[in-house]
């Protein structure tokens, strides 16, 4: 597992996390968990080039979850040359999971917003790639390891959790939870239910408070609980964040607390 972007939607220029962004890397498959401001440009300072990608999910369509989606598909569809070339026919298929509305975004932004262009409405077409809803993909089993999707309560959004089971252990990303007005424990207990007994559970922090997130960690139990979605500075809607409380009440369920950081290497 690396960090691409452990931030939020405001990249504060002292210390500039970039957006949402994790890839994981399973069974010889590699994900893209979300695509904020700023991830492709660590796919690449980390060495996971677009083209190496076989899935991304995106958990939700807030703009600091999937503003580069249109960025990395379009490296994705250009390294290697034209789409005949020996190097476009070597590359991986890529599938993408999405929540409600997906497929209406990238439709608006090739057909509409780049039509004079109109090279985009090949990327809508190519049988190299997949589109699923969320909602629809239920147990995803890629042979070695399955993904589970459990939607979560995040502000008006159609939102999803994303669970991996793989022979190393359970990896669970929360993508975004809470946030107003959806900050009371009992409101994700699906959530907390879907995410019991995970080795590893990475969890946004922002929308969140403290004793929230540390319920969360009790009842799930993780033993090791990562904090992304991080803020360096603070912001109205997320008055009650504080990071350092956070650390300190969750620590007292999950076996290990680490706070994420941009290009950060974990493992289950």
């Amino acid at each position: 597992i690396q960090f691409m972007g452990t931030g939020h939607p405001n990249i504060f220029p002292p210390r500039p996390r970039m957006q949402t962004g994790i890839v994981v890397d399973v069974a010889g498959d590699r994900w893209l968990l979300d695509a904020g401001a700023g991830v492709l440009e660590h796919l690449y300072r980390y060495k996971k080039s677009p083209d190496t990608l076989n899935y991304i999910f995106i958990s939700h369509l807030h703009y600091d979850h999937c503003v580069d989606l249109d960025a990395v598909l379009w490296q994705w569809r250009s390294i290697g040359g034209g789409r005949n070339s020996p190097e476009a026919r070597k590359r991986r298929r890529l599938t993408i999971f999405g929540p409600d509305g997906l497929d209406e975004m990238l439709s608006d932004l090739y057909n509409r917003a780049y039509k004079v262009d109109g090279r985009g409405r090949s990327l809508l077409t190519s049988p190299a790639i997949q589109r699923k809803r969320n909602r629809d993909a239920g147990t995803f089993d890629a042979g070695a390891y399955k993904v589970i999707f459990h939607p979560v309560v995040h502000a008006n959004m159609d939102c999803w959790a994303i669970k991996f089971e793989t022979r190393r252990g359970v990896l669970v990303f929360s993508g975004d939870i809470g946030g107003p007005p959806h900050k009371k424990l009992e409101e994700h207990t699906g959530f907390m239910k879907f995410a019991a007994g995970a080795d590893m559970l990475i969890i946004d922090t922002l929308h969140l408070p403290p004793e929230v997130l540390a319920g969360i960690a009790k009842a799930v139990k993780p033993k090791t609980m990562v904090f992304t979605h991080l803020t360096e500075r603070p912001i109205g809607f997320a008055r009650y964040y504080d990071l350092d409380k956070t650390v300190r009440l969750a620590s007292q369920y999950a076996g290990k607390v680490v706070v994420a950081e941009d290009g950060m290497k974990l493992e289950l």
